[in-house]
């Protein structure tokens, strides 16, 4: 299954997270309400789950200086975001781990 055809690896009424369109590797980041999509490049949502609480802002800003405010505006904390990044990774192994036993099956 291409990932990009498959639900999103995290969505709420706040956030969705998937595939970015055409990329197995990179992600968006969606906050609903503003429509506001931000890319995250191979590797970042793994980065971001495992970021202590107090690098988390910093990182964010330096994918987008506006994250941080949109965080804020939306009443976003960092406690329920890293909640959601570790969450959607966590969904994102268990796809993969799935799609092993799949084709070892085959």
């Amino acid at each position: 299954m291409n990932p990009n055809e498959s639900k999103p690896l995290y969505e709420d009424n706040k956030i969705k997270i998937g595939y970015f369109q055409n990329s197995a590797e990179d992600h968006t980041m969606i906050i609903k309400e503003s429509n506001m999509q931000f890319i995250l490049q191979r590797g970042v949502l793994e980065e971001l789950s495992k970021t202590s609480r107090d690098r988390l802002i910093d990182k964010l800003s330096a994918i987008d200086p506006m994250f941080p405010h949109l965080l804020d505006e939306r009443k976003i904390s960092q406690d329920y975001l890293q909640i959601v990044l570790a969450q959607a990774h966590i969904n994102e192994i268990n796809q993969y781990v799935e799609s092993l036993e799949i084709s070892k099956n085959r």
